[in-house]
């Protein structure tokens, strides 16, 4: 872990991190031994298990998984709004993992990406709902319709789609970039 200072925009009383690489047992063990607020930012899921990431039950470690709303490289995304669609707790962040590796389960080695990406746009819009208020949806405090915890509640709107849609395709190493303009 590396620890992120100087960055104003990152607001509150914890100490944020960005995480290289996969977390393990052991490092679940000392998360749930640290007594101070902790958020672990990820460039994405890709490598993290959910089974891992489930063990880690402090309440004062949180996940951000940036995926498009990358804030550390855009400063369009360094806003409250944007970085709260990005924070989670493990628990969330676990049952979000174990959504993609059932999808993930299902696609064939031998597959194009094409095909590989097809099957997971065409799971995804038959599993999810698009809120057609086109309001922020708030579950525990969370703006749900425009994050990967939309996942979890089977509603998003456009922008909660295409964040699913990009952690998606960055998991299976596919290419894809999120694209964000007002209206």
């Amino acid at each position: 872990y590396k620890p992120l200072t100087g960055k104003s925009y990152l607001q509150g009383n914890k100490s944020w991190y960005v995480v290289e690489g996969e977390i393990t047992k052991e490092d679940v063990e000392k998360l749930n031994n640290l007594s101070k607020n902790v958020v672990l930012i990820l460039k994405n899921t890709k490598g993290q298990s959910a089974e891992v990431i489930k063990g880690i039950t402090a309440s004062n470690v949180e996940f951000s998984v940036m995926g498009g709303l990358n804030y550390l490289n855009k400063n369009k995304f360094r806003t409250n709004s944007y970085i709260a669609r990005t924070i989670m707790k493990p628990m969330e962040l676990s049952k979000i993992i174990n959504y993609f590796e059932k999808i993930e389960s299902k696609i064939r080695y031998n597959w194009t990406d094409t095909q590989k990406c097809m099957f997971v746009y065409k799971t995804l819009a038959e599993a999810l709902h698009y809120n057609m208020k086109h309001e922020p949806e708030y579950v525990n405090g969370k703006d749900v319709v425009r994050s990967l915890n939309g996942l979890l509640h089977g509603r998003l709107v456009c922008s909660g789609f295409a964040l699913v849609f990009k952690e998606a395709m960055d998991r299976i190493g596919i290419p894809c970039v999120y694209q964000n303009r007002q209206g």
